[in-house]
């Protein structure tokens, strides 16, 4: 049966699933629309089999209870063929195996907790050349300055001179987990950045801030760049 993709059953990668989910599936959505049963759509995932009755996964090969690092990989097909039998009481679940370790999976599971730290750099123009100041070609100076040695101006003079004139934008070279690490990289750097730079904190919801830590799917980009 094909399935029409507004009546398949969507499982994101890093959701479990339940065995009574599964046992109790109709093969219909919410608004009774036929759709491909769950081991239809999903039954090649990659799970662990989680026993919430005693509390440790299954093994591999159905051998005895074990930890999260020594648990069995089973696709889903096969988890269901193994469990189906199982009462309710067992409270088996199925958990996605994206993480390769325990470790992986506890830092994924808390990193929406914190937020980002992004290590952001200043740039600016001026929306408007201020009274008293011109722009020689090549830099913004003082107009009655003598035009053989003129001082450039940066951004702290410019904004001394009329705040208004500047517009600011701000550029993350980096993203951190925390901001004691982004500004011990900053401090270490900030030699290269006379206009600026900043700490900005911003929320990490979903799956942001995984993909920042390294986790499954992550873009090298967010932890690589400058030195």
């Amino acid at each position: 049966m094909s399935a029409d993709p507004a009546t398949s059953l969507a499982w994101p990668d890093d959701t479990r699933i339940l065995h009574q989910t599964i046992k109790g599936d109709t093969c219909q959505d919410d608004e009774g629309r036929a759709r491909p049963s769950i081991l239809a759509e999903h039954g090649e995932k990659l799970v662990r089999i989680w026993s919430s009755e005693h509390g440790w996964y299954w093994g591999p090969n159905g051998g005895g209870y074990v930890g999260f690092d020594t648990a069995g990989i089973y696709t889903l097909k096969d988890a269901w063929s193994r469990t189906s039998h199982c009462g309710p009481e067992k409270m088996i679940e199925y958990h996605p195996a994206i993480y390769e370790s325990q470790r992986d999976h506890e830092r994924a599971r808390t990193a929406t907790d914190e937020p980002l730290a992004l290590l952001q750099t200043r740039r600016w123009f001026l929306a408007y050349i201020p009274p008293g100041v011109v722009y020689d070609g090549e830099y913004y100076v003082w107009e009655d300055e003598p035009n053989d040695d003129p001082t450039p101006l940066g951004y702290h003079e410019l904004v001394e001179t009329d705040s208004e004139s500047i517009v600011e934008w701000w550029d993350t070279h980096r993203v951190f987990l925390s901001q004691d690490e982004a500004r011990e990289w900053g401090e270490a750097r900030k030699h290269r950045w006379p206009d600026g730079w900043r700490v900005y904190s911003v929320p990490a919801r979903g799956k942001l801030r995984t993909l920042a830590a390294g986790g499954p799917g992550a873009a090298k980009v967010l932890r690589g760049g400058e030195s």
